[in-house]
């Protein structure tokens, strides 16, 4: 009889895949380190940001993060209503008295309307998206009830929101918020139309601010807490260090690809961990607009499905690795549909869950599972 071994061709590959990605992902450490000490050496408290221009308490839901922001009506009454705080988009618009489909987000703020200045802003890529229709108006926008700095103030064009969506797609929904304020580039900005040409431009409040010397080139939004107890402060200048218990990591902003400049605020990613454990990252796919977006708008945290897995069962994906490194009070078949399904278990269960870990080029967020 003949003794035959079998082929070892499988192992020789797998082993040359281990290690092109060991190669590929010490690239990308080395590119980090390299990126945080230009960063180091670039940007950190020297510019003055820790001496913030105005700081606010920001309200907190389960759906928004708003604050106050004070409009001059066209009687020259003032009105105060608390405003999303939205770094996903540029626009500034407030609900007037005229818009009958803004359900729980309606006002009695009487603005100048000038309906030769039209303007829809949609949040969203399908025929049924979220969105606001409005007019232009001239007014005065202010800042009030600093905690820190002093109160600010500008005369801006804004939209009077005269029309949104409704029912499961409804632009106002829950409480506490009366408008948007879009704290992106200008770029992102949406045009309003004059007659049959929508390109006027729309300038962001950022942009007015800084443009007069208001404010220095500089905001910040800090969003704290656990969902029972929500707080957090919008600061424009720059930040509170008082607020701080370290300080602060930075991390480079891109364009974003589809315009060729500065529009969303992005971030790009490297990496992407479950403890210790990296996973499978596709660095074109997650960065596809030019880096990850960072977004006020949103509570959620968004990986392509190669990264995230779809089931426990698919290797080198984050699903994986949380069931596999999860050392908690739950069964196998709890912590299987809470997983892959997202059904509810109590908070105890959730505490043997490790931490994901965001590699960012720069810095490298530590996200614990209450935030995930």
């Amino acid at each position: 009889s003949t003794l035959t071994t079998p082929p070892i061709h499988h192992l020789h590959v797998y082993n040359l895949r281990n290690r092109m990605r060991q190669k590929k992902q010490k690239k990308q450490r080395q590119r980090q380190r390299q990126r945080q000490r230009v960063l180091k050496s670039k940007i950190n408290d020297d510019y003055g940001f820790e001496d913030v221009d105005y700081t606010s308490s920001v309200t907190t839901t389960t759906a928004d993060f708003s604050a106050d922001v004070s409009f001059v009506d066209k009687n020259d009454d003032t009105k105060t209503y608390p405003i999303i705080v939205d770094t996903g988009s540029s626009n500034l618009a407030v609900a007037v008295k005229q818009c009958s489909t803004c359900g729980v987000g309606e006002t009695d703020l009487d603005l100048d309307l000038d309906k030769n200045y039209s303007i829809t802003v949609d949040y969203g890529e399908s025929s049924e998206s979220t969105f606001w229709e409005g007019y232009r108006a001239e007014t005065t926008v202010s800042f009030d009830d600093a905690l820190n700095g002093s109160d600010v103030s500008a005369t801006v064009y804004l939209a009077g929101i005269t029309e949104t969506s409704t029912g499961d797609e409804a632009f106002f929904s829950g409480e506490n918020n009366n408008g948007i304020m879009g704290l992106a580039f200008s770029a992102l900005s949406e045009d309003y139309c004059y007659n049959d040409d929508c390109d006027v431009s729309s300038t962001p409040i950022l942009d007015t601010l800084m443009d007069d010397g208001t404010i220095k080139e500089a905001f910040s939004v800090q969003l704290c807490g656990e969902p029972q107890d929500m707080h957090g402060f919008l600061n424009l200048g720059g930040y509170e260090p008082t607020h701080m218990k370290d300080s602060l990591n930075w991390t480079t902003a891109e364009k974003t690809s589809t315009l060729g400049e500065y529009g969303y605020w992005l971030s790009y990613m490297v990496g992407v961990r479950v403890a210790d454990k990296s996973v499978s990252f596709s660095e074109s796919v997650v960065n596809d607009y030019g880096g990850a977006l960072i977004d006020t708008g949103t509570t959620e945290i968004m990986l392509p499905s190669s990264t995230l897995g779809s089931s426990i069962e698919d290797s080198d994906t984050v699903l994986k690795e949380l069931y596999d490194k999860y050392d908690g009070d739950m069964s196998s078949t709890e912590l299987k549909e809470f997983l892959e399904e997202g059904e509810c278990m109590s908070r105890s269960k959730l505490d043997g869950l490790p931490t994901l870990y965001l590699e960012l080029d720069g810095m490298t967020l530590s996200v614990e599972h209450i935030h995930y």
